[in-house]
């Protein structure tokens, strides 16, 4: 390990998340830290994760930035993502690399309704319910009443018929022929 290494990994190398910008498609934060003055110090690797630091494990790399930078945008991060986590690590002009710094975290605000929002829109709709169900109930009970009334009319209807074409060759009136026509005709 070098001396760089050595002193990078013992410098206190500590991030703020700084910002988010909510309700959006997605989220940000900004990991940024103290710089580290070793003269072979080459770039800084920001790695991060969606777990509180406190549950965080290894985290994933996210980018690298040359030294003179000391922030690093953690871009698209879900919408709906209530932590992100970061660290950061130096790493000399060789490629080693430094422990991981101090955890840091950021916490987003819901971006969606809250739980008591959507307790209030399930009572409203049960509440519609209570009253759509019994019109509903109401008017099965019609439908019911009329396909008894458009049976009765088929009954009607087929008597009708059969009179009328009991009645085939006898002297009819064009209105009643007419009738008889738009109900079929006789067999």
């Amino acid at each position: 390990m070098s001396l760089l290494s050595r002193r990078i990994s013992q410098s206190a190398c500590l991030i703020a998340l700084l910002c988010a910008e909510p309700a959006q498609a997605t989220l940000s934060a900004l990991a940024s830290w103290d710089a580290v003055t070793d003269p072979d110090l080459a770039s800084y690797r920001v790695y991060s994760g969606n777990l509180p630091c406190a549950a965080a494990g290894p985290m994933l790399k996210v980018g690298e930035v040359p030294k003179g930078t000391t922030s690093y945008t953690i871009a698209n991060i879900p919408d709906g993502t209530s932590v992100i986590s970061a660290r950061v690590s130096s790493v000399d002009s060789n490629g080693n690399e430094s422990a991981q710094s101090t955890c840091a975290e950021k916490v987003f605000a819901p971006t969606g309704p809250t739980i008591e929002q959507r307790v209030a829109e399930l009572e409203a709709h049960i509440n519609d319910w209570k009253v759509v169900l019994p019109q509903i109930a109401d008017l099965n009970a019609k439908m019911i009443l009329l396909e008894a009334d458009v049976a009765v009319l088929k009954q009607q209807r087929d008597a009708l018929k059969a009179g009328w074409c009991a009645l085939k060759g006898s002297s009819l009136t064009k209105d009643v022929l007419a009738e008889r026509a738009a109900l079929g005709g006789c067999p």
